[in-house]
């Protein structure tokens, strides 16, 4: 298997964008960066499933006031939205959890 892995002084860029990327890599690395990398990792994934609650808030609120089928109804509509915010929540959680993971193994961060 072969790495085709460059570091930034490979790259042909200026020196203020290499002074930009330094920046920010130390930035996002530093452990108060990491740690909010976690928080937002954390939140992502509680959202991605703490928006299934919309439903059952749905259908509670449509059935208090009229019949247990409309309360269903409302229910299977607010699923739509639940559904996609827990797939996006979930992709960006996901993605934090790999970032975290690939630069752990760059060695990057400890």
């Amino acid at each position: 298997m072969t790495e085709d892995r460059r570091k930034i002084t490979d790259l042909s860029i200026d020196d203020r964008t290499a002074r930009v990327l330094e920046a920010g890599m130390k930035a996002a690395t530093s452990p108060a960066g990491m740690q909010a990398h976690a928080t937002a990792t954390s939140t992502f994934k509680g959202l991605s499933y703490a928006i299934w609650l919309l439903p059952v808030i749905a259908f509670l609120w449509a059935s208090s006031g009229r019949s247990i089928a409309f309360g269903v109804f409302v229910a299977l509509l607010a699923c739509l939205p639940a559904a996609f915010f827990s797939f996006v929540w979930g992709k960006i959680a996901q993605g934090n959890e790999e970032l975290r993971k690939n630069l752990k193994d760059a060695g990057i961060v400890s």
